[in-house]
């Protein structure tokens, strides 16, 4: 199994002390891939 490049567990973004945009997500990227995280405010 590949070593992933990059890993994320468990990321929360709170947004003006408040709002969660982001709740408990969790990713890895791999060797060749491509990733995007794309939102709107």
């Amino acid at each position: 199994m590949k070593t992933p490049l990059w890993s994320v567990e468990n990321l929360s973004v709170i947004f003006n002390h408040e709002q969660k945009v982001v709740d408990g997500i969790s990713f890895a990227i791999y060797p060749g891939e491509t990733f995007a995280l794309v939102g709107i405010r």
